[in-house]
């Protein structure tokens, strides 16, 4: 409680011994984030002739997929 009898808003002080997860959570979303980016970087439009782009595209699946389930 505040020294106005409210209760405080901010959250509860992490229990002696134990780190806050926040920072934990914040690190693996960044890596995640890293990861997605270079996953990203590795697609990259097939070389095709002039109206051949789609069934050029469909060869690619493979990739593509990868790219979904990761």
């Amino acid at each position: 409680m505040g020294t106005d009898g409210r209760r405080d808003r901010r959250s509860p002080a992490p229990a002696a011994g134990r780190a806050d997860p926040g920072r934990a959570v914040a690190f693996s979303d960044a890596i995640i984030a890293i990861v997605i980016t270079l996953l990203v970087l590795d697609l990259r439009p097939p070389r095709a002739e002039e109206g051949e782009l789609l069934p050029a595209l469909l060869d690619e699946w493979p990739t593509y997929l990868a790219y979904a389930v990761s």
